[in-house]
Parts: C-alpha cells; structure tokens; sequence
C-alpha cells in the first residue's frame, strides 16, 4: 500500500487487528527485514511495517532529512491514517526516529520496543579528532575550483577511515546519513515517559551492549534484555526469544 504525504510516496504494508504496533527499519534496510516477524505480531495486534524515505519503495526525501524530519513523515502517517496510539519498534536507526518521536510527541505513544537501537553518538577519540580537524580543513581545501571534483572522493576516504562504512552505500542519501550521525539523542532519551522495553544482541558489532546499557539508564521506565548469540539483527538470529520477550512486554499492563 502507498499514501502520500509532503509529497513524498511512502510505502507500508499492514495486518493483523487490535492495537497498532508500527516497525521503523534500520538504514539501508527497508520493510522486508521484518517479514519474519509480522505474521507472528500480526496474530494479536494490527502491524504497520514502513519503507522510511529514502528506502525500499518510498520517494527519497528532497531535501536532507533530519532525524526529526523522520519522525515528523512518521507522525504525519498517524495523522492520516487516523492512528490515535501506537506501539512504536525500532531497529538501529529505526529506534533514533523511535526515540524522537518518543520523547516529542508522548500522547501518541503507548509503548516503545528499541532493537539494537542507534542514538548514542560514540566519543571522539584522539584519531576521530585528528580525522574530524582534517574534515573541517578539507572544506576549505575542496572549496578551490579546481579542486572541487576530488572533494567526494576525499571525504568517501575519510568516513571509511573513521568507521563510517555506510557513508559509502548512502548513494543521494549521504548528507542525510551525515546529520543522522552526527546527532547525540540521549537528551531525547531522559524525555521518553513511554513504557520501553530494550532488547540487543550480546554480539552486536554496530551498536555496541554499552549503548543498550546507557539507554536503559538514560528511559526511566525502561527494561533492558540481552539476547545471546545474536548480532545487530537481534530479532531474525532469536526471532523465538525476541518475540516471546516483545509479547510479554506488551501484554503487561
């Protein structure tokens, strides 16, 4: 099914009754991730699962989005699909527009699940420094004419030499990717009055365990769980566990 909102073509897929339960996917990632898991959620409650902009089969944004500009598409979606309050699931970046949207616009929140979540802006550690003060001179640097057409290039090496693989595979999503990261939302996270349940992969190389731990310390009403032998997929390598774990949540009053 596709809606159209801000001009934007966005794409969803919807099942199951009762109360809403909508799942935000990871960057580079879109509503197919989920298919494992929403026929099983979809037997209690009514699922939505997104293509976020820029993603699957929705229109890419127009302009660079924002993690805010996520959540505002989100709740526009709730807005015109008449959804009063929904459960909201979000998975790496997926849970960054969770938590926003958590922590500025609660009345629309009646539980908040964060998988694996990003959010939490890493420390800068002396060879990060070093990489960002060459960044900062690279834009004076590029900014030359003749210079101009190595500029991508450059920074394409810099991000790889940070971390920051994904920069690479963001195509007309970069400097979308580049305010989504550069973005701490822990400030968000101490405002998130939802019930929230956490949930990571013991073995997550992306977000690592200590992001978890620092969230669940971060949301007050928060229940954190560690699944064992999974990575930064938590919910498709434990998909029996993760499930039983999201229905106990939410069948607790």
């Amino acid at each position: 099914m596709q809606i159209l909102i801000d001009k934007l073509l966005i794409n969803f897929e919807t099942r199951g009754e009762n109360k809403n339960i909508i799942l935000l996917h990871g960057w580079g990632d879109n509503l197919k991730v989920f298919q494992n898991i929403i026929p099983e959620l979809a037997k209690k409650f009514k699922v939505f699962a997104l293509d976020l902009p820029g993603f699957g089969l929705s229109s890419l944004p127009p302009r660079p989005f924002s993690v805010f500009d996520y959540a505002e598409i989100l709740k526009k979606f709730l807005d015109k699909l008449e959804l009063n309050r929904a459960i909201l699931v979000g998975h790496s970046f997926g849970g960054r527009i969770a938590i926003k949207f958590a922590a500025q616009f609660p009345n629309l929140i009646e539980k908040l699940i964060l998988v694996d979540s990003a959010g939490i802006k890493p420390p800068k550690t002396p060879k990060k420094r070093f990489y960002l003060f060459l960044a900062k001179l690279g834009k004076i640097f590029f900014s030359f004419p003749f210079l101009k057409r190595f500029k991508e290039k450059a920074r394409k090496k810099l991000y790889e030499r940070i971390g920051e693989h994904d920069y690479e595979k963001a195509g007309k999503l970069k400097e979308t990717f580049l305010k989504i990261i550069n973005e701490d939302l822990q400030k968000f996270a101490q405002q998130i009055k939802a019930p929230t349940l956490i949930i990571w992969g013991e073995n997550d190389k992306e977000t690592p365990l200590s992001d978890g731990r620092l969230l669940n310390k971060l949301i007050s009403n928060s229940k954190f769980i560690i699944l064992e032998n999974t990575g930064h997929y938590s919910f498709i390598d434990q998909k029996e566990k993760f499930l039983e774990e999201v229905e106990r949540f939410l069948e607790y009053k």
